[in-house]
This record gives structure tokens, sequence and C-alpha cells, in this order.
């Protein structure tokens, strides 16, 4: 029985990064292409090219949410957060979320543009950027004025109801969106302390993971370069930053995540399946190994996010000294169906704490 769980991290903790903090002058400006991009009308970043929803199809340029909501935790991540509006891409971000109390409150519109959400993934892609700069970043929130950051809780408290509502129809069938929804919704329980809805998200949250795992993950995302990646950016951020996890939830997320690092390992550089690796299917898309992608920032160039900006804040919170060595056994590595994958067994065997890992309450005491 483990002595220590993993638990809920601050991040930039002063102890933990007072040799990068020192470090002030090394720390990678941001991108010269955000100035020249920022939209100070609306409040968010200028994107040439129309967008992915049907809305926006021919749009010559759109202003999407998710992207900012990333650009944000990214100029946190090197402490620059101060450097940006980030009040104006709050107050953009609320006026683009549904609160009229219908059945879509609390969801957010992806690009500014649209007349109401049209791909509902924005919700989570947004959210758990947000959540994360709540939960990793309280100094740097702390400096912007209280208007800022009243919206940014009133944004996060109505994302709540919306993912309470994806979890009355669960679509686990379709996993980087369920995954996501999962876990917006249990780290906002542990921001918002919404303690009531502990024990229905948990029992949610297993009845999904052990679908994930007899049904081969549903649609199969596991075996798509893009999705594979958002889903372990999903369960690494949960992992590393939930405190109160129960144990068994913990367990079998901790397993997904695993089995997920040795197709990983067992595919390296080379592609999955033809049909899904990539949007270009004409092309052979160059792939690295999500455990060479978890890395700290070193130029402005790192700074370019997408939709998400997990994988810094993961570096910096030590992510890579939470597993075992990548496997050297592909076909070991790959989990069939109804078994464990040797990384995995091998995870439960020594499963110890990242290195960073503190005592929850009830084990201080």
């Amino acid at each position: 029985m483990l002595r220590y769980r993993w638990i809920y991290v601050v991040l930039f903790a002063v102890q933990s990064l007072a040799a990068f903090r020192s470090a002030g002058a090394e720390r990678p400006e941001l991108p010269a292409s955000w100035q020249q991009q920022w939209n100070a009308k609306i409040g968010l970043w200028t994107r040439q090219g129309a967008g992915h929803t049907a809305p926006v199809a021919t749009a010559e340029q759109v202003h999407p949410g998710t992207n900012a909501a990333a650009q944000l935790v990214a100029a946190a991540v090197v402490e620059r957060l101060d450097e940006v509006d980030a009040g104006a891409v709050l107050k953009a971000l609320r006026q683009m979320q549904v609160t009229d109390g219908g059945s879509r409150h609390g969801c957010l519109k992806w690009y500014w543009e649209e007349p109401r959400p049209v791909d509902t993934n924005a919700a989570f892609f947004t959210g758990l950027n947000l959540i994360v700069l709540r939960l990793g970043f309280p100094d740097q929130l702390e400096r912007l004025d209280a208007d800022a950051r009243g919206v940014l809780e009133a944004i996060l408290t109505d994302l709540s109801v919306w993912f309470d509502q994806t979890l009355t129809h669960p679509s686990r069938y379709y996993p980087n969106k369920y995954m996501g929804d999962l876990v917006c919704r249990w780290l906002l329980l542990e921001t918002l302390g919404q303690q009531a809805e502990r024990q229905r998200v948990a029992a949610e949250m297993l009845v999904s993971a052990r679908y994930w795992r007899e049904e081969n993950w549903g649609w199969g995302e596991h075996m798509s370069n893009i999705y594979a990646s958002v889903l372990l950016d999903q369960l690494s951020v949960l992992l590393m930053l939930a405190q109160d996890l129960p144990a068994a939830v913990r367990r079998e997320y901790t397993a997904l995540r695993d089995d997920l690092l040795a197709i990983e390992d067992a595919y390296g550089s080379g592609p999955r399946a033809p049909m899904i690796r990539d949007y270009n299917f004409t092309g052979s898309p160059a792939y690295d190994n999500y455990r060479d992608r978890v890395r700290r920032v070193q130029t402005a160039e790192d700074l370019s996010s997408g939709n998400l900006a997990m994988r810094p804040v993961l570096a910096e919170l030590g992510w890579s000294s939470c597993f075992q060595l990548r496997c050297r056994l592909p076909h070991a590595c790959v989990p069939r169906q109804g078994q464990d994958s040797l990384v995995t067994r091998s995870a439960r065997r020594t499963d110890k704490p990242c290195r960073n890992a503190r005592p929850t309450a009830s084990e201080r005491t």
C-alpha cells in the first residue's frame, strides 16, 4: 500500500521553482506575433483564415477563444501574464459563454464570430486552460484586478453547470471529448469546493474508465496521433493537479495514462493507423513521442500552444519523474484486450509518487 498519494501541486511554488525564477533574464520573451495579432477591440488574438465550424467556414479571419485561453497559460508559464491584457481576454471569453439558463448554459463558443456554440468541445479546451491558470498560477492572478479575477470565477462556475449536463448524457465512445468533460468537472469540484457532487462524479469516472479499458476506447481515438495527445494532456493534468481524487479513480486513470504511453513507446515516430493518423490523409506526418514533447519552454517558439498549453506546465510539475523509463520491448508494451500492459503492470508494482508530491491533509494527521 502506498504511503503517499499523488496530490494537488501548486505550479511555480517558491520552493520548487526558485532557480527558474531567479534566472528571470533567461525567460523567453513572448512571441512578437502576439502583439501583431492582438485585437484590442475584441480582447482576443486574430488568426488568419477560416475556422472549422460552419458559421466561419468562409471567414477571412477568426478569433478563437480556445487558443486565447492557452496563450494565457503559456504567458503564465514564463511569468509574463502581466505582459498581456488577461483581463480583456477573460471578458471576451465571458461574452462567448452561454449564460441563459438553458440546455447549453455554461458552454463556450469556439470562435468569437459564431452566433452560438457549434463545436461544444470548446468548453473543455477553454475550460482546462482556465482551470490550470486558476490552480497553477495564483500569484500571477493576484496581480490582476479584482474584476478580472471575478470574471474568471464566473466563467468557471458556469462551466461546472455545463459539465454537469454532459455527465447526464455520457458520450464515452467519444473519449477525447468526454475525458475532457470529466477531467474539467472533477478539477472544478476541487477548485470551487463543490463537495456535494464528488461521489456522483467519481462514480461516473470509474464507469467511464472501465468502459475505455474494456471497449478499446470506443471510437479508437487512442490510435490517433492528435487525439491520443489530447487524452494524455487531460489525464496528466488530472493526475498531477487533483488533490482529493479517490484512490480507485486514481488507479484507473493512472492505468489509462500508462497504456497510452505504452502505445507511444511501441510506435515511436511511425504512423499508428493510416485512416485516422492525421487530417492530412495524403501525407505521412512526423510524430514525436509524447514523453519528448513534455518539456520546459526554451524559446518563444515553444509558446505556440494551439488549443492546450499543458505540456510546459506538466514539465514544470516534474511530470517526467513520475514514470518508468520508456518501454524498449514494443510488442510487450501494447496491451491486449482485457490485459494490462507491461508498463501498467510495472507501474502498479512500483507505483511511487512524483518527486514533488506532498502528503494530503488526511495523511499529515
